[in-house]
């Protein structure tokens, strides 16, 4: 599992960029299904999973769960968001897990996740940055026919 800790404290660094903002709270529905008043986490989140709900939530088992996924936080810390919704008001329950309790909850396929976001984002960035040479390239050279 340190190879699992290793790989989420990297990914960290691309969620501020490649990450969602993740409802916390509040999200009233209207009428026709829209939210309004709605509150969102501090930090964005990588979603790696999603899962079959639990019946209901650990916080208040009144509260059926009825979505819930595995996330990574900008912190590095992988976090399990317990959504729940009465027809009028959404809220969620987060609880921080550690990497082992994260690949036995949603599985391998939460690491498969993982791998393919920074591998994503690497190709992404090497794109860009080859895009970008190409243009200094382009510049330079019609700045050395101007002076020519």
């Amino acid at each position: 599992m340190p190879l699992i800790s290793r790989l989420a404290a990297d990914a960290a660094t691309i969620v501020p960029t490649a990450g969602l903002l993740m409802m916390l709270r509040g999200g009233k529905q209207d009428g026709k299904g829209e939210l309004y008043d709605t509150v969102y986490f501090d930090q964005k989140m990588l979603i790696l999973g999603k899962t079959d709900p639990m019946p209901y939530r650990p916080d208040d088992t009144t509260k059926k769960v009825d979505n819930q996924y595995l996330v990574l936080g900008e912190d590095g810390v992988f976090s399990e968001l317990m959504y729940s919704s009465d027809g009028f008001l959404i809220d969620v329950y987060k609880k921080d897990l550690s990497a082992e309790d994260a690949i036995s909850l949603y599985g391998l396929e939460a690491v498969v996740m993982l791998y393919k976001a920074v591998q994503q984002f690497a190709l992404n960035e090497s794109g860009l940055h080859e895009a970008m040479g190409r243009v200094l390239d382009f510049l330079l050279a019609e700045e050395l026919d101007a002076t020519d």
